[in-house]
């Protein structure tokens, strides 16, 4: 009586999973176009809110004629791997954080200047909606990626073990996890830190083992990634931003009708809103449950701000030496803007 139970219940789940299989093929074959949504983030961040509000808005206002597939969690590959994939036709879209593009458009790591972005948040947003922020993005199209939009996920705070990150001083001789971006490298380096790039995935262990004494991330990120287990100190320094990058392959945007690519544009902005109203809501509570554990929390005294600003002029520089002409006129270009 068991086996054939079992039998019986295995044969339901068996004939389950085909039928839902049959759907899902069904409806991707029914389609005109696949789109393929890649990102680094856990399937519970706002980050993949955001993916699936796009996957709404296309699917629904195209009537079906697009079939969207998420994939996060780095499950599409690194974030060199999906940049790749999009050049080449393979993905459709990438939402990616812009430190990752320093391999592939280096002039996008303006967005990793460090005490160069407004501190606040409502100015921060109206910069990133600005023609100046425009012409930052269109430097991929070169590269054969249609850079779409920007998504604020939070400022950068720093996270310490032994000392608080709010002296400049405070960074000499300390090990700090960077990002593959040589403008967060040189950060590193022009405060006294020594810079170590590693993958994220290795960033709480390295912290807990004491092979690394910091990192940056956004209270967000620091909260999931349960950093505040391993540091004695977050420092809300919002030196710098971790935003993501929603990137399209060229060849597979350009190919679309003018009314599909109209939705596809209307729903990386409806994604934004998502994404952005989930950041806000889960940094109040998640920074209370931080100061709760245990880790001690300090804020930048103006004067200590006033002297990063000063100290990380020096990064500037080294941007526009490093890029060239286009680096400048895109610093440039963004100053205006926030005067």
């Amino acid at each position: 009586m068991l086996k054939r139970t079992l039998i019986f219940g295995l044969s339901l789940v068996l004939v389950f999973s085909f039928s839902f299989s049959s759907v899902f093929e069904s409806k991707v074959s029914a389609a005109e176009y696949t789109m393929k949504i890649a990102h680094a983030a856990m399937p519970d961040s706002a980050r993949h809110k955001g993916a699936e509000e796009i996957k709404r808005v296309v699917e629904e206002l195209t009537g079906g004629k697009v079939a969207v597939q998420i994939y996060p969690a780095s499950q599409f590959g690194s974030g060199r791997e999906q940049i790749e994939s999009l050049q080449v036709g393979a993905l459709e879209m990438s939402i990616l954080p812009s430190a990752f593009l320093g391999g592939f458009q280096p002039l996008v790591t303006i967005l990793d200047l460090p005490f160069f972005y407004p501190a606040d948040k409502e100015e921060l947003l109206a910069l990133e909606r600005s023609e100046a922020m425009a012409k930052v993005l269109e430097t991929t199209e070169e590269k054969g990626v249609i850079s779409l939009g920007l998504w604020h996920t939070g400022y950068k705070q720093f996270t310490s073990d032994g000392k608080p990150l709010n002296e400049v001083s405070n960074f000499k001789g300390m090990k700090v996890r960077s990002m593959p971006s040589p403008v967060q490298v040189e950060m590193y380096e022009v405060y006294g830190a020594k810079p170590i790039t590693m993958p994220f995935s290795e960033t709480y262990s390295a912290l807990q083992t004491g092979a690394i004494d910091g990192q940056d991330n956004p209270i967000t990120t620091n909260y999931d990634m349960k950093f505040f287990e391993v540091q004695d100190y977050l420092t809300l320094s919002k030196h710098g931003l971790l935003d993501q990058v929603i990137m399209v392959s060229q060849d597979w945007f350009e190919g679309l009708p003018s009314d599909i690519q109209k939705v596809v544009e209307q729903a990386v902005r409806d994604g934004r809103d998502v994404c952005e109203e989930q950041i806000m809501e889960n940094e109040e509570n998640y920074l209370e449950e931080m100061r709760a554990s245990g880790i001690e929390v300090i804020e930048l005294t103006e004067e200590q701000r006033d002297d990063f600003i000063e100290k990380s002029e020096a990064v500037k520089e080294f941007y526009i030496e490093k890029y060239g002409e286009k680096a400048e006129e895109l610093v440039n270009g963004l100053e205006a803007e926030m005067e």
